[in-house]
């Protein structure tokens, strides 16, 4: 029996998920963006779209943007798409760059970064995320802010 056990522990021990934990290593590191919250790559995976908040996350100012950066981190361009409040969630679907920004969803023109149509959800107020079916655009809430309603869009 001792055996047994003492065989078990070292089999386990030297399993990798025992052996040695994961690490995160950087990639790289840009400057130039201003509260980014959130990254989605592009239709084409060639690069990637980063919401910038630039300011308060739940205040409509009218600074938040969305920039376009290298795989390889580097700046494409800075203020690809404007006008936004505090844009947050990304997703991308063919034509198109859907963002959640505080209590609407941001369609954008993918290939010249026009803000197409603002979809306001109603009652929300700190939309975070966003996710994307064949047939709509889905936003959420963040629990506790806009209680637990979600919203989509209808096509």
């Amino acid at each position: 029996m001792l055996r047994s056990v003492a065989a078990l522990i070292l089999v386990l021990l030297s399993s990798p998920a025992v052996a040695a934990s994961p690490t995160l290593t950087p990639m790289w590191t840009l400057s130039g963006l201003q509260d980014p919250e959130s990254v989605a790559l592009s239709e084409d995976g060639s690069f990637l779209y980063v919401s910038n908040v630039n300011g308060e996350g739940d205040v409509k100012d009218g600074n938040g943007y969305i920039s376009k950066v290298s795989r390889d981190g580097q700046m494409l361009e800075a203020h690809w798409a404007v006008g936004m409040d505090g844009p947050k969630g990304l997703s991308v679907t063919p034509g198109r760059v859907w963002v959640a920004d505080i209590t609407a969803l941001v369609e954008i023109e993918a290939a010249t970064g026009k803000v197409l149509h603002r979809y306001e959800a109603p009652g929300a107020r700190f939309l975070n995320d966003t996710a994307i079916d064949r047939r709509a655009g889905c936003l959420s809430p963040t629990p506790g802010r806009s209680g637990s309603t979600g919203w989509k869009t209808e096509s």
